[in-house]
């Protein structure tokens, strides 16, 4: 069989469909461990700098600016391939192509290491609604009381780290594209 990318939709339209099954199955997998890449280098350049080599503030300003990505896009796939270098059975699964990406989003932000047998368990026969759904009652909590999702810090700093902490403040605030307070 030629390469799936190369096939016109004239091409396509003379497969049986358990052929057109598989081909669409293969693009799915192929997508969803594309964007898992691209979550990983994002990574790898905020880690090493190397969006300033393009004359970009952050990570997040090269992907839009460069990659011509949406800021939410690239901050997802940043932040869920950070999620998933702690969860070593649900990324297998991603990169295998048996969980697509947008199944992924609806529950990775609820698991860690204890969980993920579970959720991948749940992620290979519920759909992302399901997941979604079953993540939000989770998150409230067994007595149906929210869980606190904010926890308060308080740091005495001296000068040069009240000077530092600005910075990174400052430095976040163009990555995230708004303003921050601190709090």
């Amino acid at each position: 069989m030629p390469d799936p990318l190369d096939l016109t939709l004239d091409d396509l339209c003379q497969f049986s469909p358990n052929e057109l099954d598989a081909i669409a199955r293969q693009a799915a997998a192929l997508s969803t461990r594309t964007q898992l890449l691209e979550g990983r280098v994002l990574m790898a350049m905020q880690l090493t700098q190397a969006h300033c080599d393009f004359g970009c503030s952050s990570v997040i300003h090269y992907a839009a600016a460069v990659l011509r990505q949406s800021e939410k896009d690239a901050r997802s796939m940043r932040r869920i391939s950070w999620l998933l270098e702690e969860l070593p059975l649900i990324r297998a699964a991603l990169e295998a192509g048996e969980i697509s990406w947008h199944t992924l989003k609806s529950f990775v932000e609820h698991c860690d290491h204890q969980n993920e047998e579970e959720w991948l368990t749940r992620a290979r026969c519920l759909s992302a609604r399901e997941l979604a759904t079953l993540a939000r009652q989770e998150r409230a909590g067994s007595d149906d009381q929210p869980t606190p999702r904010n926890t308060e810090l308080r740091i005495l700093l001296d000068q040069e780290a009240t000077s530092l902490y600005s910075q990174a403040v400052r430095s976040l605030c163009e990555e995230l594209g708004r303003r921050l307070n601190g709090k």
